[in-house]
Order: structure tokens, then sequence, then C-alpha cells
């Protein structure tokens, strides 16, 4: 079977691109499309065939812009009866079905007769007639056309009919005569009854229009011709050979160059491998004189070559040192590395330029008072010039309070010029409040010019209200330009509702520069719902210029929505909130807590200890979180095992989202 490929598309896509350059159909056209359409409905009527769904989504334009009616999945086949038995309504469009299609569809929905009589009865009234569902095709085929003649779509709610034709009628005839008009709308009687049928409205075009027919370009009237339809496909066939035999000669000429071209490739790869190997020459080379050059310009080189087993040593204007995981600093070891370091800083005269330094050593446990002292009176007078300083001691299990009040007084006192300070002292678990107050008066009159302070003493499991409190007495006044706030206290287990109220009076004032700020406060068993309000109200007035906020609470239970409903006018991009041992939160709560959360543009939130958390209310969270933040580039989710590989499959193909 031959069909003609229709490359104009639907008439759909014809009428929006008409529309949006208001170009409507001359009458001329409107007659030859409205014939053509006819045509091809009444030769479906003469062979028997109700279409059924005749709509603008079901007519194709070929090159030409002809109009022909396609898709007749919905048709069905009328035998000579005139009944059309059991007819149930057709699979049409419900916008293009005639009323008393509409009508009598209802009707048998509606129907629920138990007798048998009854239901034969109802059944027989309820049997259209083979020239209603013809007349029916003539309805849709009125609505179709009105459609193009005003370039609009789904014009006629079942509702109103006549009321709206009646509109749309008065619209119409601003554009074109009445006498064409009255044929379109002889196919738009809401009565069957009055309604024209297709064949009379081709029979009064021809009568009518006939010489506009004739000269419709080509157009030729639909008289089913064989001798014309061989014509149209030999001189089909004769176009295809033609197109055939040029494909073959260009397919030739492209073989022909496809052989030149791999010829040419094949040069280029051995130039290409020449090539590398000379790369690879000069790179070598190239390394060579960068050692050397290094050599010569880096002013530590021979502290790097005497410790590197111990320490890995970079830098040239700072010098970041990093001790090696794999072995065990002792007192001993650590106060010759300080000594060389001192030595070989003060030779190259790199003290007074130097403005960055940063140690690192956070893994030995046999580090005692007496390392730290040796460490800190050789190291700490040559910290003036210092304006970046990192100090990570974690896990120097040995600190007591002696050891931290040696570093408090010779390094504390130096660190006046300091702008960025890192001091890392997690695992001191022995310090008291004695030592905190000491390293506080220290510390605090020193912080004139910081701008990001970060406080690492997580395991002071010793420290009590009274210890806070000389802390934040000595950081409160200094923090007023910190743009960065860093407090880790996680394992402060003896901190009560007063010590916090104490941290929220003296610190949370002093906020107004802060950008980012994180407290790690998740042990902190002793405090209660009171406590924890207060906080909450103090901490959110201070958010306003927080752009990232980090929070670690385990045992908290009221925190979340007292929290957040203070953030709404903040500015907060980053949040990350630790939810660590909540136990007694459901997918309920959590998706309370997260129908509060403003927009943020990153989002983590650790969920993954919380049992009652299941893994369809994961899910619902994600999707809301995803729906809501229209600024979220990316989302952290911690998840307990359970969940973790059901949701990531499911969210695999959100690049902003990741779940662990």
């Amino acid at each position: 079977m031959k069909l003609p490929r229709m490359n104009g598309g639907n008439l759909v896509e014809e009428i929006k691109r008409r529309k949006s350059q208001n170009l409507f159909y001359s009458e001329s056209e409107l007659i030859k499309h409205f014939y053509a359409l006819v045509c091809g409905v009444d030769y479906l009527h003469k062979k028997k065939i109700f279409h059924g769904d005749i709509k603008v989504n079901n007519i194709l334009l070929d090159d030409e812009g002809n109009m022909k009616l396609s898709d007749i999945g919905s048709a069905k086949s009328i035998e000579d009866e005139d009944l059309f038995d059991m007819f149930s309504g057709s699979d049409g469009a419900v916008l293009y079905k005639a009323p008393e299609i509409i009508k009598h569809e209802r009707a048998l929905q509606e129907s629920d007769l138990k007798i048998e009589d009854e239901r034969k009865a109802f059944l027989m009234e309820s049997l259209l007639k083979k020239e209603n569902l013809f007349l029916a095709d003539a309805w849709s085929l009125g609505l179709t056309l009105l459609e193009i003649c005003l370039l609009k779509v789904r014009l006629v709610h079942l509702n109103d009919p006549e009321e709206r034709l009646q509109k749309l009628r008065a619209e119409t005839s601003q554009r074109y005569q009445s006498g064409i008009l009255n044929l379109l709308f002889g196919l738009l009687k809401v009565d069957p009854k009055e309604r024209l049928r297709v064949s009379t409205v081709k029979l009064r075009l021809e009568e009518d229009f006939g010489e506009i027919l004739a000269n419709g370009g080509g157009f030729q009237k639909a008289s089913g011709n064989l001798e014309i339809f061989k014509e149209m496909t030999e001189k089909m066939m004769r176009v295809f050979e033609e197109n055939q035999k040029i494909k073959e000669e260009k397919l030739n000429l492209c073989e022909e160059r496809i052989e030149k071209l791999q010829i040419e490739i094949e040069k280029i790869k051995i130039q290409q491998r020449k090539n590398e190997e000379i790369i690879q020459v000069l790179k070598q080379e190239n390394l060579s004189l960068l050692e050397k050059l290094q050599e010569q310009t880096n002013p530590i080189k021979d502290l790097q070559k005497k410790w590197d087993k111990w320490f890995e040593i970079s830098g040239e204007d700072y010098v970041s040192i990093q001790a090696r995981e794999t072995l065990t600093i002792t007192d001993d070891i650590l106060n010759d590395f300080t000594e060389d370091l001192v030595q070989e800083c003060s030779k190259q005269k790199l003290w007074g330029k130097m403005e960055r330094l940063e140690i690192q050593i956070d893994g030995p446990k046999s580090l005692t008072d007496q390392g730290l002292k040796t460490f800190s009176s050789q190291l700490g007078p040559k910290l003036s010039n210092i304006r970046y300083l990192v100090l990570d001691m974690d896990s120097w299990e040995g600190i007591t309070d002696e050891g931290l009040k040696e570093f408090s007084m010779h390094v504390c006192p130096k660190l006046r010029n300091v702008q960025y300070l890192e001091l890392d002292m997690g695992g001191w678990d022995q310090i008291t409040d004695e030592g905190i107050k000491i390293f506080a008066s220290r510390l605090g009159p020193q912080l004139l010019n910081i701008k990001s302070l970060i406080l690492g003493m997580d395991d002071g499991n010793q420290i009590t209200d009274d210890g806070l409190k000389a802390l934040t007495s000595q950081l409160a006044p200094k923090i007023t330009k910190t743009e960065r706030l860093i407090l880790g206290m996680n394992n402060w287990s003896l901190i009560t509702n007063n010590g916090l109220k104490i941290l929220t009076s003296q610190v949370l004032s002093q906020l107004a520069s802060v950008r980012n700020l994180e407290l790690d406060m998740g042990e902190w068993s002793q405090i209660t719902d009171e406590g924890l309000e207060i906080f909450a109200l103090q901490l959110g007035p201070q958010l306003n210029k927080v752009e990232s906020l980090v929070l670690g609470m385990h045992s908290w239970r009221v925190f979340a929505l007292k929290l957040i409903s203070r953030l709404e006018n903040g500015i907060i991009e980053h949040f990350d909130f630790d939810m660590g041992d909540w136990n007694r939160v459901t997918d309920k709560g959590l998706r309370e807590f997260v129908s509060k959360l403003c927009d943020v543009s990153h989002l983590e939130l650790n969920v993954s200890n919380l049992k009652k958390i299941t893994s369809q209310g994961g899910e619902n969270i994600v999707l809301r979180i995803v729906q809501k933040m229209a600024s979220l580039e990316e989302l952290g989710l911690y998840l307990g095992e359970a969940m973790k590989d059901n949701l990531k499959n499911k969210f695999k193909g959100i690049p902003k989202v990741h779940i662990s």
C-alpha cells in the first residue's frame, strides 16, 4: 500500500504558526480546503464507514499545504441494516463529538435496569440510526472547519453549544461571506434533524463555488480516476529512481573520499606518535629542570630532606607541616623537629615575612605536657607576624591543665596580628575549668583583628558551666567583626541550661558580622526544653547575615522547629543539621521540619540514626525538598543502611541529590 508523505505535519501546528503570524486563510483557500475535507468524509460515508474522530489533530498537510483526513483508528463499519446494533459510543475526542452522541453515551452509562423487558425497551430507544452517525461526523467536520476559519482550537463547550455558536458565527462573519458560512454552520446544527449531510454540502460547494474549485492551484474533484492515480504513481517512481541514482553517485564519491581520509588519518597517527615521543622527552627534561629550580628556590629544602620520614613539609612564602599518619610522634621527636624548624626559618629570615603557618600533628597519643611545653616555648616567640595560623593537635590525649597553661603562656600572647586562627585540641579530655580559664584569659585579649576563629575542644567532658562562662566572657567582646566562627564543644556533657544561657547571652549577641557559623554541642545531654527554647529564640534573630549554618545537637528533641521558625528572613545558603540520635522522630515529624525549611542552595541533613524513619518517609522528604527549594544546588542526605540503596536508585537521575 502506497501513501503520500505528508511533510507539512498536522493542522494543529499549522494553526499555531498562522496564529503567531496573524495569517488567516483567504476565502478561496478556505473553500478549497473545505471541499477537500468534505470529499474525504463523503467518500467514507459512501463506503458505509463512520469516522468517529474528525478533529484538527487528525488532518495532515503535504508540501503544498493540501489537507487530507487521516487516522481511522476509531472508525466503525456500518452494514445495510437501519440500526447500528448496541452502539455504545465512539472513541473520538469529547470536545468534537456531536451533542446527540454525548447524550446517548451518558444515557447508556447511567442506565442500571434490572428487569430484562425494561432493559430491552431502553436499548431499542437508545439505538442510533446509521444516518445519525453520519450526521455526527458532519458536526465534528463543522467544528474542525470553524477552527480553521478562526485559527483557534477547542471552541465549543458541550454545556452551551447554541449560545456559543451564535457568538462564533458573528466573529467568523467579519472575515468570510455568508455563502460559505451558511454551509459551515449548516453542519453545526445542534438538532441532527436540521443538520446538513456531508453529501449535500459537497454538492452545494460544487454548484456555488465551481469556478473557485476549478482554479484552486491544481485542484481536482475527487472522481476516483484510476488513470490520474497511475500517472502520479509513475511520476513518483521516476523521481524515486532519479533520487536513487543521485544517491549512488554521492555514495561512490563518499567512499572515495573516505579512502583518502583514512590514508590521511594514518599519516596523522604516525605523526602524533612521533609528537608524543618528543613531548615525553621534553616533559622529562622540564621535570628535571623544575626539580633543580625548586632546590634553588625552596628555603626549607634542608628541613624537608632531614625530616621527610616523619613529616610532609611544603611551602615557600608560607610553611605547611603534616605528620605522617603511619608513625608515632613522641615528645623528643617533636622537640627536635621544632628546634630545627625555628632555626631553619631563622637562618632563611622567614619569620619576619611569613604570614601563614600550618602545623598538623593530629594523631599521636604519646605526646605529654612536657612535649607541648617545649613545642610552645620554642615556637611561640616566632609567631608575632603570623596572620594565618593552624595548629592541629587533635588526640594529644596526654595533655592536662599544666600543658594548656604552658601553651597559653607562650603561644597566646603572640597572636595579636592573627586574622585566621584554628586551634584543634579535640582529644584533650583531661582539661578542666581551671585550664580553660587560664587559656581564655590569655587568648581573648589577642583577638582584636580576628576574622575567622575555629576552636575545636570536643572532648572537654570535665568542663562545667564555670569554664564555659570564662571562655565566652573572654571571646565575646572580640568577635564583633568575626566573619567565621566555629566552636567544637561536642562532649561537654556537664553543661546545663545555665551554661547554655551564658553562651546565648554573651556570644550570640555578638554575631552581627558572622557569615559562617558552626556550633557543635552534640552531647550536652543535660539541656532541657527550657534552655533549648531560649537558645533558639536568641539565635534566630542573629542569623540575618549568616550564609552557612552548621549545627550539631544530637540529643535535643524540640530544637529543630523552634529554630526553623526564626530563619524565614535570613539569607542562609548552606544549612547543615545533624540529628544523630533523635530516636523518637517519625516520618510525620521530619516532614513537618522539612516543610518549614527556608530556601537554601546547599542543604545537608543527617538522619542516619533515626530508627523510625521509613524508606517511604525518606523518599517523600527528598521530593519535598527538591520541589520546595528553587535555589537548591546540592542536597546531602545521610540515611540508615536500610533505605540508602533504595533511595539512591530512585534519585540517581537528579545530579543535585547526594545520598549516603
